[in-house]
């Protein structure tokens, strides 16, 4: 009868020695560190860090920045680093040490359960996704979010999300921007993004109902 040595059985419990895992883990993070360098596509892989160890994901932009506050009437600027939905985002500074949450003034975008939440987030992150942006900072909520108005380059990204009907001018919040109730009315008229339906329900009332 043919006898297995003690290291026969050893070898197959661990086919892969613990050594080379964490030398593929090691690889692995830093192939997801370098994910922002490849642009929208890239940036949007980064996600798969939340499956990798503590240690692996501080080498990931981002995922080893605090969250931090600044103060109405302030300017950010910085990186998108992940859109949430139609009018929240989070922003990364260009040092890579500091987030803030980001809630577009002017406009609520439909939530991601309603019809045409999950068209206004992609609307918004093909726009401004892994990009460099300004937030000019007008309050901080009671939530911690910096509510501004967000600019890409020359584009004014709350008036553009008005502008293509994926958001509804916040007039609770904003009653004075009459360029956002403009952009707004525009896109009714012309039956763009969520005005093609007969009769949409404003995120606000379907928050309450949500309750």
């Amino acid at each position: 009868m043919a006898v297995r040595s003690k290291k026969s059985k050893k070898s197959a419990k661990n086919p892969i020695p613990k050594k080379y895992l964490y030398i593929l883990l090691i690889l692995l993070g830093a192939f997801l560190g370098n994910l922002d360098r490849l642009g929208r596509f890239g940036h949007s892989l980064i996600g798969f860090g939340n499956f990798l160890p503590r240690y692996i994901r501080l080498v990931i932009p981002g995922y080893g920045a605090d969250f931090a506050t600044a103060q109405s009437g302030t300017e950010l600027y910085g990186k998108v680093f992940k859109v949430y939905d139609g009018d929240t985002i989070t922003l990364l500074s260009p040092e890579g040490d500091r987030k803030y949450k980001i809630r577009f003034y002017g406009i609520d975008a439909p939530e991601t359960s309603q019809p045409y939440g999950s068209e206004s987030a992609a609307s918004l992150a093909d726009m401004i996704d892994g990009k460099f942006v300004t937030v000019r900072v007008v309050n901080v909520d009671q939530y911690q979010r910096h509510v501004g108005k967000v600019y890409c380059g020359n584009l004014y990204v709350n008036l553009e999300m008005a502008r293509q009907g994926m958001a509804w001018h916040y007039e609770a919040y904003a009653p004075r921007d009459y360029d956002i109730r403009q952009a707004q009315q525009t896109a009714q008229r012309s039956g763009l993004g969520l005005w093609q339906q007969q009769r949409p329900q404003p995120p606000w009332e379907y928050r309450k109902q949500s309750r």
